[in-house]
């Protein structure tokens, strides 16, 4: 349909309302069923699709540019495991994570109103045993649609950085983020 002829996609440097495509990549212009499946995704990560939304502060369109965004890490480790983003870990610490991949996908007609005050969600997509797909869906304050889908894959790591399994408390975040989203099958 044509509100959904306005999603951008963009894989970052300078990629958001104003990206370089479109409609999608070039791939998806050739087969629109790939249009419908973002339809699909669209509606799954609408505002009543999760338990809570955290209103966040947004004060430059820089903190969302770049290959990735720290930001939006940031909000997606605070809402899985509920620590708070400005609890920053010190140079030198270990963590137990990394994050690879970041994809923004973004969507309707507007840019978002930057500086200004967002719902924020998020929803684990994919579980395996070292990894995770997390979807923090970005929500205008009075929309029911999200405005942004960014999407990471979460790694756990040993103290060596080495893969290795997720630590019990990410695994009851995990699944307690996955309610509604377990098993879909979706191109995010």
């Amino acid at each position: 349909s044509s509100r959904f002829r306005a999603i951008r996609r963009g894989r970052s440097s300078g990629a958001g309302p104003a990206g370089p495509v479109a409609g999608g990549s070039s791939r998806t212009q050739r087969h629109p069923t790939s249009c419908s499946a973002m339809a699909v995704a669209v509606e799954r990560f609408g505002r009543d699709a999760f338990r809570s939304l955290k209103r966040v502060q947004i004060d430059s369109w820089h903190l969302l540019s770049g290959n990735r965004s720290l930001l939006l890490r940031d909000l997606a480790n605070e809402l899985l495991l509920g620590t708070p983003a400005s609890k920053k870990t010190p140079v030198g610490a270990y963590v137990d994570h990394q994050f690879l991949g970041d994809k923004f996908y973004w969507m309707g007609h507007r840019k978002l109103s930057i500086p200004g005050s967002f719902d924020v969600g998020l929803a684990t997509v994919r579980r395996r045993p070292q990894t995770a797909r997390l979807v923090l869906s970005v929500f205008e304050p009075s929309e029911e649609r999200p405005a942004l889908l960014y999407c990471t894959d979460r790694l756990s790591v040993d103290v060596a950085g080495r893969p290795t399994s997720h630590a019990a408390t990410v695994v009851a975040a995990l699944e307690a983020t996955s309610a509604g989203f377990d098993g879909i099958r979706i191109g995010l």
